[in-house]
């Protein structure tokens, strides 16, 4: 009976360590196919290959690994854009060239606009397609009316020079405080008597190192701290954090490195545990 289980127990244990090993079916991507074979079962170091549908532009490896029973991160297939005739004459906008015509283009291609003439044209004039979408630039009336004073920035400050009045087709220009970063474009223009959509500061994301301590994290690379001992992310911005030595995150044992991203959401810490490896006891 005993030498039934000497034989026995390393057997289990192999299965249990290359069952953590195994990884489930490959995920599918938006606008994009999976081109490898589908297998019935997926082990360590096995790799796949994507393709993106005509027109979309592949973000990322064409292939992804399996590792320690997960798949690294698949990749995105991202949108082209297109810009109608009508929608450049209805915003006044010209192509460079001085022409006005439909146009097709994949991410991240650009575009140089020109505005018509009595028109004034907000910054920047090239514009880049970013997953479908292009912000376009605005023609604004020089001949229009005056405006006022323009409109306060919560968290920033005006930096060009005040006035009383202020021309259609003249600008502002604002800035964030410190720690705030800046959403939408830094001017604000004086369009027939109103001004256009001022930037917004959005306030960046904070990690106490206090707490960083208490789970055993550290912070990776150069990053921002003061007095009050805290760090500070820029929203929009990340920063890369790992377990301590000797530690790795309790949801994937695999990995101590992970990076934290500032999107507007209060940060959550993960967990660090002490290092659990799966070994082969002799019995």
């Amino acid at each position: 009976m005993k030498s039934w289980l000497v034989c026995i127990g390393p057997l289990l244990l192999w299965a249990c360590c290359a069952s953590q090993r195994m990884c489930e079916e490959p995920p599918d991507i938006e606008f994009g196919t999976l081109v490898s074979d589908v297998k019935a079962t997926y082990l360590a170091s096995d790799r796949v290959q994507y393709s993106c549908n005509p027109g979309y532009t592949l973000e990322g490896s064409e292939w992804i690994t399996c590792q320690g029973g997960k798949w690294s991160p698949p990749p995105k297939c991202l949108a082209p854009c297109s810009i109608r005739r009508q929608e450049l004459d209805g915003k006044h906008l010209l192509l460079s060239g001085g022409r006005s015509r439909s146009r097709f283009l994949q991410n991240g291609q650009t575009l140089e606009f020109l505005c018509r003439d009595g028109y004034v044209l907000t910054p920047p004039s090239i514009r880049k397609c970013v997953d479908g979408h292009m912000d376009l630039p605005w023609c604004i009336s020089e001949g229009g009316k005056n405006c006022s004073r323009p409109p306060t920035l919560e968290n920033g400050d005006i930096i060009s020079s005040s006035q009383e009045w202020y021309p259609s087709g003249s600008s502002v220009e604002f800035k964030c405080q410190w720690y705030y970063a800046m959403e939408g474009p830094n001017k604000s223009f004086c369009d027939n008597g109103s001004w256009t959509k001022k930037p917004a500061c959005l306030e960046s994301c904070t990690i106490s190192l206090a707490e960083m301590q208490r789970q055993k994290i550290e912070v990776k690379g150069e990053i921002d701290e003061n007095e009050s001992q805290n760090i500070f992310v820029p929203r929009g911005h990340s920063a890369e954090l790992a377990c301590e030595s000797g530690y790795a995150l309790a949801s994937d044992p695999s990995q101590a490195a992970f990076v934290i991203q500032c999107d507007g959401k209060p940060v959550v810490l993960p967990e660090c545990k002490g290092n659990a490896r799966c070994h082969k006891k002799s019995i």
